[in-house]
């Protein structure tokens, strides 16, 4: 008897009420009854396919940045993350001249593309939670 494949379920954003929704799911659904996905290391490292292998990478890329982000809550005298690393605390990656840095008065900076994502559903810095205002 073969192993059936998990179910997936998408997010979608719910503008009503400014949360997220599973598709195809009520409100009385368990949450045993969700798929768990693999994480990276649990996927095959023998891997051929390159777009498993790209997923892959950046889940691994960022779970390492997670996890020095979580070390740094712990002992923030070190702050290590935040001083090595120059990137948009929405989406964890870098900066560059197609997506550039926008800095809040806050004193916060993210990818124009983010922070206009973020703009359009919250007035708040979603880092500080301060006003935004650029």
């Amino acid at each position: 008897m073969a192993n059936p494949q998990p179910k997936v379920f998408a997010l979608q954003a719910n503008p009503r009420k400014s949360g997220l929704k599973a598709s195809g799911r009520g409100p009385n659904t368990a949450l045993s009854e969700l798929p768990i996905l693999p994480l990276p290391w649990q996927v095959s490292q023998q891997s051929n396919d390159p777009k498993v292998q790209q997923q892959l990478d950046e889940r691994t890329r960022i779970l390492q940045k997670l996890q020095l982000m979580e070390d740094d809550l712990k002992n923030p005298s070190l702050m290590s993350f935040w001083d090595e690393e120059d990137i948009c605390p929405t989406c964890l990656d870098g900066f560059d001249p197609e997506n550039p840095k926008v800095n809040t008065e806050c004193g916060h900076h993210f990818h124009l593309a983010c922070i206009l994502e973020w703009a359009e559903r919250q007035e708040t810095c979603p880092v500080c939670d301060k006003k935004m205002v650029f």
